[in-house]
C-alpha cells in the first residue's frame, strides 16, 4: 500500500508522508503543532485512519532479501540438546538431607496446616488427617520413615506440606524446605552408597548430584507399599 492509496482510502487531501519524508502526525498531529483539522474528530492520531494505513504499510512491504530463508533455517534448526533423557522431580529437604520425588507424583506444595490426630492410630510415622482444599488426606512423617534426624534451628518459614498421589491414593507429608522442580538426566543418577546408614532403605535407590547437593531419589512404589503396610 502506498501513501497515495492511503489518501484515497480515507478521502483526505493529505498523505501520511510528505516530500521531506516526515509523517503527518509529526508535523500537524499530536506530536507536531496539532493544526490537523481531523484531530477535533479523532482526538488523537492513533485513532486516525491515515495513521492506521501507514502502520499497515509497514507490514505490507516486501521483506529484505534473504530474510525469509534466514528465518526458515532458524525455525527448522534442530536443537542439539538431547531432552528425551530428562526427568522432572521435586527437590526438597528433610532434616539435613535433600531428596527427590518424581514430579508426576506431586499434586501440589501447600502451606503447613493443622494435622488432626486419630486416636489409637496416630504414631511416629502416621500423623493423622489434614484438610487440603476441602479434602481430608492421610498425613505421614517421611523423615521418620527414612530415619532422618531432625535439624535443629531449621526455619519454620521454609516448611511446606507436599501432597503426593500414586495409584489412586493421595498422601501428605511435611517437608522442612521445598527448593524447586528440577530436570535432570538419568546420567546424573548413581547408586545409593551402602555405607550411608540413612540411605540403606529400599525407599532410596539412587542419588542425584544437583548443584552440589546429593539428593536421594525416592521410589514412589516402595513408599506407597510401606505406607499401606504401616497403616493397614
Amino acid at each position: 500500500m502506498t501513501a497515495s492509496s492511503a489518501t484515497v482510502l480515507v478521502q483526505l487531501p493529505m498523505t501520511a508522508l510528505d516530500e521531506s519524508g516526515e509523517f503527518c502526525w509529526n508535523r500537524i498531529g499530536v506530536q507536531g503543532d496539532s493544526s490537523c483539522p481531523r484531530l477535533k474528530e479523532v482526538v488523537h492520531c492513533h485513532n486516525c485512519p491515515i495513521y492506521s494505513a501507514a502502520g499497515r504499510m509497514l507490514f505490507d512491504r516486501p521483506p529484505p532479501d534473504g530474510l525469509i530463508e534466514e528465518r526458515t533455517l532458524e525455525v527448522a534448526r534442530v536443537e542439539s540438546r538431547e531432552t528425551d533423557d530428562l526427568e522432572s522431580a521435586l527437590l526438597f529437604r528433610l532434616g539435613a538431607e535433600w531428596l527427590l520425588l518424581d514430579a508426576i507424583n506431586i499434586v501440589e506444595v501447600a502451606e503447613p496446616r493443622v494435622i488432626r490426630r486419630i486416636p489409637r492410630r496416630t504414631d511416629a510415622v502416621f500423623l493423622g488427617i489434614v484438610n487440603i482444599r476441602g479434602e481430608l488426606r492421610l498425613a505421614f512423617d517421611l523423615r521418620q520413615l527414612l530415619g532422618i534426624a531432625a535439624l535443629e534451628g531449621s526455619p519454620k518459614s521454609l516448611s511446606r506440606f507436599v501432597v503426593i498421589h500414586w495409584e489412586r491414593q493421595t498422601w501428605v507429608f511435611p517437608a522442612d524446605e521445598v527448593s524447586a522442580v528440577i530436570r535432570h538426566g538419568r546420567a546424573r543418577e548413581t547408586g545409593a552408597p551402602s555405607t550411608l546408614e540413612r540411605w540403606k532403605s529400599a525407599l532410596v535407590r539412587t542419588v542425584v548430584d544437583w548443584e552440589g547437593k546429593k539428593a536421594g531419589k525416592i521410589d514412589p512404589g516402595e513408599l506407597l507399599a510401606r505406607l499401606v503396610k504401616h497403616v493397614g
